[in-house]
């Protein structure tokens, strides 16, 4: 039974009555596709375009209440309708209030995947593909608008992929208001990999070390993955504890803020070394070796990674006063090579991240802890911490270790209220839930005991 409980950000599944964590991307996905649709505005829907929808409540002056997708609103229509019935409908205009043009499609008030989406699409000068009838069912289920134009631009996304997984991915494009291209697609998709970011990186530098032409870009590439590598690798004290993860120097030499550093500067509000360092960090240097003449297959491989990292950019872009991201970062300890998987919540303060009150959510997938979650609640600087795994043996293995961690977080003037061990098991404490993602977040340091 799948169900988003235990933590509203990684998809939870029971399985022989024992908790377990899948495909922290997906869930992201859902998350975020799930949280703009339900706050559709009136603009979102433009002239042309069709949707389904269930006819509320007839009112006066041929007007009408409208659900779809869960948002309602009052249209004219051109027809006299029947309350209660679902109907496919065009948008005639969007202003002073939207006129809407009802498609007459035998059997569509019935339910949304039946043989009314062949007659639509018969309708509207499409094929009934099984791409094309995959989309219309999966709009009129979830209530999202499209257009001819969106159709005959997706259908192509569905070929040789996950059909579910694709259909997530363009729900996140439709509801995020992300341009409507392929590349948008592709970065988005990449991100629901099985295969960790740190894998990919470490199989890239091998690969370019086979190449013949060892260019100028080529040789920066190898370097910008050489810095990152050894930056993500964690080694241990002499204490027997993990180094600190550098998280801002690895969200910069990944090249995260590279676009935002070359708009500054086009604007003239950045350091002519400050975008010079920028230019060698990781994405911008996998975009110098794309022109440059390289294997057919050591190019898909900069290409994917490039997919990878910019998905993740159009993930963080928000506005809101609410600051909050997701991202997936790659790291490496005791040889294993892996990802971190952190969410964030927070306010901002004077433009940044407030350190002062936030909520911060860790997944590992260790080598002999397995699924591990780390909840991280920060009130006024008092930090609160929930582990959940599944060993019951792990809070007395660390507990030796917690005064180290205490010490080290005085010195960043955090002050450790309480660490609770949560048995997943236990299918208890679970974490209250966090709403979208985006943004971005700035840390000196993230303190991992193993």
């Amino acid at each position: 039974m799948n169900i988003v409980a235990h933590f509203p950000l990684f998809h939870t599944l029971f399985k022989n009555g024992k908790v377990i964590i899948v495909n922290p991307i997906q869930s992201l996905f859902h998350l975020t596709a799930n949280s703009s649709a339900q706050n559709l505005s009136l603009p979102f829907f433009r002239k042309g375009q069709l949707f389904h929808g269930k006819v509320i409540k007839l009112l006066p002056n041929d007007f009408a209440l409208l659900e779809i997708g869960g948002t309602r609103l009052n249209a004219k229509l051109e027809v006299g309708l029947s309350a209660g019935r679902r109907y496919w409908f065009q948008v005639e205009q969007n202003e002073p209030f939207p006129r809407l043009k009802m498609i007459p499609v035998e059997g569509a008030e019935k339910t949304p995947a039946n043989r009314s989406t062949e007659v639509l699409l018969k309708q509207i000068g499409l094929p009934p593909t099984a791409s094309n009838k995959a989309l219309v069912s999966f709009f009129a289920k979830e209530g999202l608008p499209f257009s001819k134009a969106f159709l005959q631009k997706a259908s192509p996304w569905l070929a040789n992929r996950d059909v579910a997984e694709s259909l997530l991915v363009i729900k996140t494009i439709i509801t995020r208001q992300f341009p409507i291209q392929t590349d948008v697609f592709q970065a988005l998709s990449s991100l629901i990999k099985p295969k960790p970011l740190a894998v990919q990186l470490q199989q890239l530098s091998n690969v370019l070390t086979t190449i013949s032409k060892q260019t100028q870009p080529v040789q920066q590439l190898k370097a910008s993955l050489a810095t990152v590598l050894q930056t993500i690798t964690i080694p241990i004290d002499e204490n027997g504890s993990a180094i600190p993860f550098p998280l801002r120097q690895m969200i910069h030499q990944l090249g995260f803020s590279y676009e935002n550093a070359l708009f500054r500067a086009l604007k003239g509000n950045a350091l002519a070394k400050d975008v010079d360092a920028l230019v060698k960090t990781l994405k911008p240097s996998l975009l110098a070796v794309l022109g440059e003449d390289i294997p057919v297959h050591v190019k898909e491989m900069v290409q994917e990674t490039i997919h990878r990292l910019t998905g993740q950019q159009l993930l963080f872009a928000g506005e809101d006063p609410l600051q909050q991201l997701f991202f997936q970062l790659p790291f490496s300890i005791g040889g294993r090579p892996s990802d971190v998987f952190i969410q964030y919540q927070g306010k901002k303060k004077n433009g940044t991240v407030d350190a002062d009150y936030c909520r911060v959510l860790f997944y590992l997938e260790l080598e002999s802890l397995k699924e591990t979650v780390i909840d991280v609640h920060i009130q006024n600087r008092m930090m609160t911490i929930r582990i959940y795994n599944e060993n019951k043996q792990l809070e007395q293995i660390a507990k030796p270790l917690q005064s180290v961690l205490k010490e080290r977080l005085n010195d960043l003037d955090y002050h450790l209220a309480s660490i609770q061990w949560v048995d997943l098991d236990a299918k208890q404490g679970r974490p209250s839930p966090i709403q979208s993602i985006d943004g971005m977040v700035s840390y000196q340091g993230v303190d991992m005991k193993i």
